[in-house]
């Protein structure tokens, strides 16, 4: 009667037991509670669940699967399959400003109409990782030497790849990667940011940003390390950033404040004679004339960093030849195309032999170059990703890294707009 699996003593243990896992679930739901309640009261949002086709009409944080994704007001989820069940799959927004899409059937129209972004996830614990902490050392040397074994460590890899570094004096320096095809995968390697030279970012190249026949006014060293600083923190808070799906394109010689340029499907208005610093400036002009109903979102010409991180998003998936799409893109981008003599996104000229996507970004390699804000010495920008114009193996790939001076336009050079949604 004591000590049986139904005596008094076993039954006063079960009830014992049963009473602290009831207290323990009370005391949980009461911490969820009280968080509930302190983020309405400190004003953070709580993230809804996706509807796919849904028209968002001011700046909302969804859950998408384990994902948080922030949504530009004026955004539409696509409901095209493939397009907005998986963030690691691509998961993609149509800006329509207002308007909703009733009938999804049309594929095709749909991609020529509206301009599309892709969400390109980071990890928010490390985004950012600062001197100091994660970074240590006495010089320069030093430093880019702890960074390599942050992320190189073989003895306890970490499998994280910050975007930025918040140096001592509060500045911030983008985190450039270099890829190679590894034992085990891509091997991922990252560029000294100290560096005051050689590729960097946010800075100014001199020899042309200096010149006002050139930059204009259109920015400082200062009010770039600004734009760099607002969209890193803006990718810590919201854990990602929107990458455009398709090249840029409908981008103008002038600076015409009335331009405005497009990220859509097939586009055939060209970019020919068309500068870097015309391209950044009409880039960064994109909200403001296409999302007008988003108070947090910003747009831009994608920074190296994230180009970066699009790579290493995607780093491990399959090429057409046994080895990984972004060192070797052969087969799966448009390359050494006769006959095209203008580089539009997912072009559609009889010449090309198909249009590329991988995970519902086109382009990343062929096509046309993309410009970016990576700086490199004190002359030229880079660009990334191949051209259709050529078939050499160092730029048949999607983390082929070139460089040229910002004041020259070339029918092979294009560029990629992203967007970040602020934190609240």
């Amino acid at each position: 009667m004591l000590t049986g699996q139904n005596g008094i003593l076993t039954q006063a243990q079960r009830a014992k037991n049963e009473t602290n896992s009831a207290a323990e679930n009370e005391a949980g739901r009461l911490d969820e509670y009280n968080n509930i309640i302190n983020n309405y009261v400190n004003g953070v949002q709580i993230p809804q669940a996706v509807v796919p086709g849904n028209y968002y009409a001011t700046d909302t944080d969804v859950q998408v699967g384990d994902n948080t994704v922030a949504i530009p007001g004026g955004a539409t989820v696509s409901n095209i399959p493939g397009e907005y069940e998986d963030v690691n799959e691509g998961f993609v927004i149509y800006i329509t400003n207002g308007e909703k899409i009733t009938d999804w059937s049309d594929k095709e129209t749909i991609q020529k109409t509206y301009d599309q972004f892709v969400w390109i996830p980071v990890d928010k614990d490390v985004a950012i990782i600062e001197e100091g902490k994660e970074i240590t050392g006495n010089d320069n040397v030093e430093k880019y030497a702890s960074l390599q074994n942050y992320i190189t460590n073989t003895a306890e890899p970490t499998n994280k790849y910050p975007m930025a570094v918040r140096k001592t004096d509060g500045t911030y320096s983008g985190i450039l990667y270099d890829f190679e095809d590894g034992t085990n995968g891509v091997t991922v390697t990252p560029r000294d940011y100290t560096t005051t030279s050689s590729n960097r970012e946010p800075d100014i190249v001199s020899s042309y940003d200096d010149s006002d026949t050139y930059n204009n006014g259109l920015f400082t060293k200062d009010t770039l390390q600004s734009e760099f600083k607002e969209m890193i923190e803006a990718v810590e808070s919201k854990g990602g950033f929107w990458v455009g799906r398709y090249e840029t394109s409908s981008m103008s010689s002038d600076s015409s404040d009335s331009n405005t340029v497009k990220v859509l499907k097939g586009s055939t208005n060209g970019i020919n004679n068309v500068s870097w610093y015309r391209m950044y400036a009409q880039q960064k002009k994109y909200k403001s004339l296409k999302l007008t109903n988003s108070t947090n979102t910003r747009s831009s010409m994608i920074w190296g960093s994230q180009w970066s991180q699009i790579l290493i998003w995607m780093k491990n998936e399959p090429n057409t030849s046994g080895g990984y799409y972004i060192t070797n893109s052969v087969g799966m981008a448009n390359l050494g195309i006769s006959g095209v003599n203008d580089g539009y996104s997912d072009t559609s000229n009889p010449a090309a032999t198909g249009c590329f996507e991988v995970r519902n970004i086109y382009d990343l390699a062929g096509n046309i170059r993309d410009w970016t804000l990576e700086a490199n010495s004190n002359t030229d920008r880079v660009l990334f990703g191949g051209t259709y114009s050529t078939t050499s193996s160092g730029n048949a790939r999607a983390d082929s890294r070139s460089n040229s001076t910002p004041g020259y336009a070339d029918p092979n050079y294009g560029s990629r707009s992203t967007l970040y949604v602020k934190g609240r």
